[in-house]
């Protein structure tokens, strides 16, 4: 967490840089949502079959350890918003954390979205649903470009 904290510091111009290759980034993002959108359905086809919620909770962990914009958002997160001189021991508090709190979200968010009533509402109303996060997306990019140019 420091070392990135120390480079952001040191080089002013790699500030905006992120911040503007970010805010292309989401506007990139919510752009593919407004247009990418095809019939989805929530059915299980092509999604694995899990057997127990032992190895539904490894598969998830292997996705989410494995998907860089996470950890990058989280390590960018982190440098810019605990301060270098930060005790060890309030970080390891910080990360679990974190670590709860993804845990608990993930598994509300699973757990609500295999219910029958949620997949119905979620199917009916889904391209208005991913417009609405690729407005959002879009217009968080926008404001990023905006505020470094």
């Amino acid at each position: 967490m420091t070392g990135l904290a120390l480079i952001i510091t040191r080089v002013g111009w790699l500030v905006t840089f992120v911040q503007i290759a970010g805010g292309c980034y989401l506007i990139y993002l919510g752009l593919s949502a407004w247009f990418s959108h095809t019939a989805k359905t929530l059915d299980g086809a092509g999604s694995p079959h899990i057997t127990s919620a032992a190895r539904g909770f490894r598969m998830g962990l292997i996705v989410e350890l494995s998907n860089p914009k996470g950890i990058v958002f989280f390590v960018s997160f982190f440098a810019v918003a605990v301060p270098m001189e930060t005790a060890l021991w309030a970080k390891a508090v910080i990360l679990a954390g974190v670590l709860i709190l993804e845990i608990v979200w993930y598994g509300a968010a699973s757990f609500l979205l295999s219910t029958r009533p949620v997949r119905a509402v979620y199917e009916r109303f889904a391209i208005w649903i991913e417009r609405a996060i690729g407005t959002l997306l879009a217009g968080f990019g926008l404001r990023l470009i905006s505020e470094k140019i």
